[in-house]
């Protein structure tokens, strides 16, 4: 028997039935059933009774068409020999692979006559869109309970840091490391070192296991040679002169063979729009099974439509990260601008309101963090070579600063101490 007039038969013939039915009109593969589908659902919506001559009165006032013969003729034939579930299941699983041949078939047309790649693009968007559909979002508290608990468990076999490291102790000690499907906002003005620190983190990411690394700004070339320099301590100057002395090309040579294969992939678009890194992040996660996104920087970010305001554009932006997030499950760490205004000020630590565009930025992370050197604006400073990592939002644990030692040479960011903790 045809599961779709199983269940559509089923349904008609005893409307309660609709309640145990979480199906959508796009599973069903036959026409006909997925308009009585739907008018059975927008019937329930307006709190009707649902049977064959109600629901083919309803199909008939909406298309001009008789249904009667179709609905009672589901009615009839309807008999459950296996459960209302099982068939229900079956529906879904047979709307989801027509959906899926559809997809496939129509790019491959695309592909053959038109030579256009971005055909696979298209195709890989929308099969995501069907897998993401399928999830559910509908739970009992003891079911959420349960996850809680297998989680805990799963937690509690590891042997070590819970998320991805961060490459600093004590930043790790207060984050639990970057946590799947987080948004973290990293801020901080010219010169505090951002671009290094996210270069220091996708490098000690990338120890758990494949990384993306998107940068707006600079050329692969250099960031290629900014991992050479935190790798290796190698002179970050000198990587731009060649300047090296017969001592230090060992040096540059060894930091090289360590980050031979490191499974660290680079894209380097200069100003991007946000479906392009959707685009090339999803293709890293399901090609490498990326752990991590690592973007370099958010306001270099193109939105997909026009606005009256860069704020809006950012925003959109911030929120598409967060749900790129969200759907891949892996931590998206993004760089900001940090507003000049900081520096007018007695006290130049930059907040989350100081991040250029910051509303929707601040709305969307899930942990914000920012950076300040003294010794950029102080050469007297009593504290050379020390970098704080503010926390002034952080979902997950505690808010306060990070102490770490900043090597300018190598563009290093270190542990300073990380048994003292800042935080709160």
């Amino acid at each position: 028997m045809n599961a779709e007039l199983e269940v559509i038969g089923q349904i008609l013939m005893d409307g309660s039935k609709l309640i145990e039915c979480d199906l959508k009109a796009s599973h069903f593969v036959n026409s006909n059933y997925r308009e009585i589908y739907q008018a059975i659902l927008e019937l329930s919506e307006a709190g009707e009774v649902i049977d064959p001559m109600t629901v083919s009165d309803y199909l008939q006032q909406k298309t001009g068409q008789d249904w009667l013969k179709i609905c009672g003729q589901a009615a009839n034939d309807a008999f459950c020999h296996k459960t209302f579930g099982n068939q229900i299941e079956r529906v879904k699983k047979n709307g989801i692979l027509h959906r899926a041949k559809s997809v496939l078939n129509h790019s491959l047309n695309m592909l053959e006559h038109t030579r256009d790649e971005s055909a696979i693009d298209e195709a890989i968007q929308e099969l995501m869109a069907i897998q993401s559909s399928q999830a559910k979002y509908s739970h009992t508290l003891n079911e959420c309970i349960a996850k809680t608990l297998a989680r805990l468990d799963e937690i509690h076999q590891i042997d070590g840091l819970v998320g991805i490291p961060t490459g600093l102790i004590e930043l790790d000690d207060a984050l639990g490391g970057f946590h799947d499907t987080d948004l973290i906002i990293i801020g901080a003005r010219p010169a505090m070192g951002k671009t290094a620190l996210l270069i220091n983190m996708c490098y000690a990411g990338s120890v758990v296991g494949p990384v993306g690394f998107i940068s707006a700004e600079q050329a692969g070339e250099q960031i290629g040679g900014r991992f050479i320099s935190v790798a290796g301590s190698v002179d970050a100057r000198k990587m731009r002169t060649a300047k090296f002395t017969d001592d230090e090309w060992p040096t540059l040579s060894a930091a090289v063979m360590l980050l031979r294969d490191r499974p660290v992939y680079i894209y380097d678009e200069g100003s991007p729009d946000i479906g392009t890194i959707i685009r090339v992040a999803r293709e890293w996660k399901y090609r490498y099974g990326i752990k991590a996104l690592y973007l370099d920087y958010i306001q270099l970010v193109k939105s997909l439509r026009s606005y009256r305001s860069k704020s809006e554009a950012v925003g959109e932006v911030a929120e598409s990260l967060k749900t790129l997030a969200k759907q891949l499950e892996i931590p998206v760490i993004a760089l900001s601008q940090v507003k000049r205004d900081v520096e007018t000020r007695g006290d130049k630590r930059p907040g989350p309101a100081d991040l250029s565009d910051s509303t929707e930025i601040e709305r969307n992370a899930d942990v914000i963090a920012t950076i300040y050197r003294d010794e950029v604006y102080n050469t007297e400073t009593e504290f050379p070579g020390v970098a704080e990592i503010l926390l002034p939002k952080n979902r997950h644990g505690p808010t306060g600063v990070v102490h770490a030692k900043w090597i300018g040479k190598y563009m290093q960011f270190k542990d300073l101490n990380a048994h003292s903790k800042g935080y709160e």
